[in-house]
């Protein structure tokens, strides 16, 4: 209902100015006409009439069931540069892109760029962009733009690859690459900054402060941005597969028509942009890249074996004008748009993929055939009542959920996959209810097509009966779940801050007062947005990555709307506080009558400060610290203009503090001779190695063991670490026959130019004398960043930084790595020919691990490790290392390494929860009569090899398809361990000879993360990690 309003407007009258209707005869179709109308625009530019151009569709082929010509065209327009430049000028755009979506008088769809129309404003509209008649708009309306665009891979698709025959290792490549690089941006200065530009949605100039000297990666606001991002990767992981591809590899792009006939069918043009960090002005356009070759492309949602194509991507100078779009082309028995979930060109998006790792083998599948029928017009008037009804249906008819759902299952667990009748069916029926509301068609689910079990990825094991998926995404979500069970908890401590002694301007204290109050006003709005809908963390609220709400509003809305709501009350929330601070300091300039420059830009700069002083207050209470980087580009200024001996800078922190608890680890005072190893820093480096994983319990004994015996020999971990080394040209520094005198302190990742005066004093005074419990010896704190402390050189030790300086590299205005480079081969210094620190080659040897995903299949020598060769162990590595290097950046507590502890931010262990029950089905008759005679010791077995506290049996046998219902207990990784077991096909043989263990092995399965003490000894039952 609408009541009519002070201008007279009536629900009648806004339906009148809308446009007219009268002509669509089908309810479904004229609704959703009308629903156009309040589709999010930003209004452009006023077209006129006589500045409009009819131009025909372009047709071609014929649809094989009703023969009507394909429209190859559809729904996508031109327009002349010179409109382009002004609805570039009034939307304040930066870039120039090629293709904009548009709404203009009851017209709809896609405006490329054609530079061969004249010279002139000139809007050209195609019949199939007309969908009502519609008088009383003039304005060019833009929904989307063209630009460079992230990809992720989602389940569908992953689904449809693997059926097609990408193998399951490329997939678990490449979710451990994306993995790696958010992992990397918890402690290393360049990824984080390309991380919180690429995804965070907080506008902050993020590289301006790296480079003026600020450590973004220890400060606490910015780390929990970090956190937010990388525990939004993480959930994106676990519950719909989003597997990020590089950008340089995979874009998302709009679909546009090729009008030069250049393309033939199976051809595509391909050109994108370099992605660039928002917020920053550039001198220079983006570099652009015309795609050649072998081009992977679909359409979500994808779900017929057909609608994921290869097509060939080819150099047509002519369309070298058209960017970050995908150019079909005009002519050929079938659009391609068309092939793909019968798309079209009207605003769509497509997924174009050129890494050669995800092409499928082989030609592409026969598309789908969609129905080109148009609804069915009705032979009455429509009414409102015919609407409201309408309505109604589509809300109680909306099944494509549940479609979409039993399709997944389907092709988990039916042999034929995508290419079963029933998936094939199901993907027939979405499409008809992706049209419903245009047609007011709908289709449903069957009874037989209801799927009796549901795979674990999809985590319905509370109330729907759930086994362990052997495809693709089963792999992929166990290995994230393992993850997160491991680290999940992690990174919640607070740690004291301190304060950037760069950012300490003299006479902030006369703003201390009007700064308190600002604050306060602040945190209370900020804290009413976490209560109001229950978010957890200041950093998920300000990058707008919500992983976690409270019960009523994760009913109430999906998380993209909480998101969506989230950034538009932070963003009003930074704009007021910023008209705060510019509005009290011109009232305090105009005031004063100030206007020299300098003055009026040192008060700017006292001001500033005092945001950062009060919000960083050690004696403060409050854990918020979002504030004062509502002022980020003045904090900028006052960095810049700071003496440089004050700005700390460490390319990766993780580095550093790994080596530092090294050096002041007493187990490794003196290191034994390790064959083949010459030098302390890298007998270190692998003791400390070879520690963790005895800790772990994959380094085994070193004697011909059964398969229950764990791990590797020391001789095959000493063979990995050598092909560790080799591969980053350092053997000829650590072999004898190098003779390579190491230097007794390294400091190849350290600043090149570190501040020598004063530093302990300094220190004090910025941390409010923080204690000496959460600073290891030898340890100071600026902007929360670790630095050593600095003796004097020794004469064979020269110094760096005065090194650095002479050779040009330790100018006063910035720091910058040794090499000059930010990659991620330069910030490890492996390449640089330097004998590297025992941090870096630790936390190298990690990431060396983690990105070789298969070690060399190769013979233990002497037949020591389990299973007689370490080919059989050294696939557990990669995700040992996986949970290792995601502890230490997710808590900075080099404890994950087996070194001591850092009480500022060690954790305790995880909380005990209680899991939601998983339904198994039990169809293993010994198994039935296991828990029907002996349930209490099933129960002690379970609890003993998952290490949960308690386990609860139920069994339900009213049915053929009987199961149990099991709750649990416990720590999240031993629960998710127990769900693990519960899972596999062969725990009834191992309960039955009381050994979990060999058939782990046996199967080739990974042994948990938290390592395996307690699936071997029976005094472990309650043992901790």
């Amino acid at each position: 209902m609408y009541a009519v309003d002070e201008k007279r407007n009536s629900a009648m009258t806004i339906r009148d100015w809308m446009g007219r209707f009268e002509g669509i005869h089908n309810v479904a179709k004229r609704m959703a006409r009308m629903g156009q109308c309040f589709s999010s625009t930003e209004q452009a530019v006023r077209v006129l009439p006589n500045e409009v151009l009819d131009v025909p569709d372009i047709v071609g082929g014929a649809h094989p069931v009703s023969g009507k010509p394909y429209v190859f065209s559809d729904g996508v327009g031109m327009m002349s540069v010179p409109l382009a430049e002004e609805v570039y000028k009034v939307m304040k755009l930066k870039d120039r892109p090629s293709a904009i979506q548009i709404r203009y008088a009851g017209a709809k769809g896609m405006l490329c760029v054609n530079p061969e129309l004249p010279d002139c404003k000139l809007l050209c509209l195609r019949p199939s962009m007309r969908k009502f008649p519609c008088t009383s708009s003039e304005y060019l309306e833009v929904i989307k733009i063209s630009a460079p665009r992230s990809v992720t891979l989602n389940r569908p698709l992953i689904t449809i690859l693997e059926q097609l025959g990408v193998t399951t290792d490329t997939f678990l490549r490449l979710q451990q690459e994306m993995i790696l690089e958010f992992t990397d941006a918890l402690v290393q200065e360049s990824t984080a900054i390309e991380v919180l530009s690429a995804w965070s949605k907080l506008p902050l100039p993020y590289q301006d402060l790296s480079s003026a000297g600020f450590q973004l990666t220890l400060d606490p606001f910015f780390r929990s941005l970090l956190l937010a991002v990388y525990r939004n990767a993480v959930a994106g992981l676990r519950y719909k597969t989003r597997i990020a591809l590089p950008v340089d590899r995979a874009r998302n792009m709009l679909g546009v028509v090729d009008t030069t006939e250049k393309l033939q069918y199976g051809q595509v043009f391909v050109q994108c942009t370099e992605m660039r960090c928002a917020n920053i002005e550039y001198s220079t356009p983006p570099e652009r890249k015309v795609i050649t070759g072998t081009v992977l492309v679909t359409k979500c949602p994808c779900l017929h074996p057909g609608d994921v194509r290869k097509f060939i991507a080819v150099d047509v100078p002519e369309l070298h004008h058209v960017v970050d779009c995908i150019v079909f082309p005009g002519q050929g028995r079938r659009p391609h748009p068309d092939e793909m979930a019968g798309s079209d060109l009207d605003g769509d998006e497509y997924i174009v993929i050129w890494e050669p790792c995800l092409f499928f083998p082989g030609n592409n599948q026969t598309p789908m055939t969609f129905s080109d029928r148009n609804p069915d017009p009705e032979n009455k008037e429509i009414t409102i009542e015919d609407m409201i009804q309408f309505l109604c249906n589509y809300i109680k008819n909306d099944s494509i959920g549940i479609l979409s759902n039993a399709h997944l299952a389907w092709a988990d667990q039916e042999r034929e996959g995508i290419y079963s009748r029933r998936c094939l069916a199901l993907a027939e029926k979405i499409s008809v209810c992706l049209d419903f509301a245009k047609n007011g068609r709908t289709a449903f689910l069957r009874r037989d097509e209801r799927p009796p079990l549901y795979p674990d990825f999809m985590e319905k094991g509370s109330h729907k009966i759930t086994y362990r998926s052997d495809r693709a995404l089963g792999v992929l979500y166990r290995t994230c779940r393992s993850l997160e069970a491991a680290v999940g908890r992690l990174g919640h401590r607070h740690v004291d801050p301190g304060r950037c002694h760069a950012l300490v301007v003299p006479g902030w204290e006369e703003y201390r007062d009007s700064a308190l109050r600002a604050l306060n006003e602040y945190n209370a709005s900020l804290r009413r947005i976490l209560i109001q809908y229950g978010i957890a963390s200041e950093g998920e609220v300000m990058a707008c990555m919500v992983n976690t709400f409270d019960a009523y509003h994760s009913a109430q809305s999906d998380k993209l709307n909480m998101e969506d709501l989230v950034e538009k009350m932070t963003k009003f929330l930074t704009e007021n506080t910023r008209e705060v601070f510019f509005r009290e300091l011109l009232e305090e300039l105009e005031g004063h009558s100030i206007d020299d420059e300098s003055e009026r830009r040192a008060r700017k700069h006292r001001k500033a400060s005092a945001w950062y002083m009060v919000t960083y207050d050690p004696e403060g209470q409050d854990t918020l610290f979002s504030f004062p980087w509502c002022i980020a580009d003045v904090l900028v200024e006052v960095l810049r203009s700071s003496d440089p001996q004050d700005r700390v800078w460490y390319p990766n922190i993780l580095h550093w503090k790994v080596n530092l608890f090294a050096q002041n680890n007493d187990g490794l005072a003196e290191v034994d001779d390790v064959p083949g190893l010459v030098g302390e820093t890298f007998k270190s480096a692998y003791c400390i190695i070879k520690k963790w994983l005895a800790d772990e319990t994959l380094l085994g004994q070193q004697e011909a063991s059964a398969l229950t015996k764990p791990g590797l020999c020391s001789d095959c971990l000493l063979t990995v670490f050598k092909e560790f080394l080799e591969n980053h040209e350092l053997s000829s520094l650590s072999s004898p026959k190098g003779k390579v005198m190491m230097r007794k302190r390294h400091r190849v990742l350290l600043p090149v130019a570190v501040a020598k005066a004063e530093q302990t004093a300094l220190d004090n005074k910025c941390r409010g004398q923080q204690g000496p419990a959460a600073q290891p010896a030898g340890v100071s704190q600026v902007n929360g960043c670790i630095k050593e402390s600095e003796d004097q050189p020794s004469e064979s030790e020269p110094d760096l930084a005065s090194t650095a300086q002479q050779n040009g590299h330790g100018d006063s205005d910035s720091y910058r790595h040794i090499n000059g480079s930010e990659s991620c081969a330069a910030y490890e210094c492996l390449n640089a020919k330097e004998a590297p620190c025992v941090g870096t080659l630790v936390v190298s040897f990690l990431r060396w691990c983690l990105k070789q995903h298969k070690l060399p299949r190769k013979a233990c020598p002497a037949g020591a490790c389990a299973g007689g060769g370490y080919s059989g162990q050294t696939h557990r590595l990669p995700m040992v290392t996986l949970k290792a290097y995601s502890s230490l950046a997710v808590s900075l507590d080099p404890c994950h390494l087996s070194l001591p502890c850092d009480p500022a931010y060690h954790e305790p262990h995880q909380d005990i929860i209680e899991r939601d029950p998983v339904r198994i089905q039990i169809a293993n008759p010994a198994m039935h009569k296991k828990l029907k005679d002996n349930l209490d010791e099933v129960r002690q077995l379970l609890m003993r090899w998952s290490g949960v506290q308690d386990v609860q049996i139920q069994r339900q046998d009213e049915s053929e398809d009987s199961y149990i219902v099991v709750t649990s207990t416990g720590r999240d990784w031993q629960i998710w361990f127990l769900e693990e077991l519960l899972l596999q096909r062969w725990l009834p043989q191992a309960i039955d000879c009381r050994d979990v263990l060999r058939f782990l092995k046996e199967n080739k399965q990974s042994v948990p993360l938290w390592g395996s003490k307690n699936l071997t000894s029976s005094s472990a039952a309650r043992q901790t990690y």
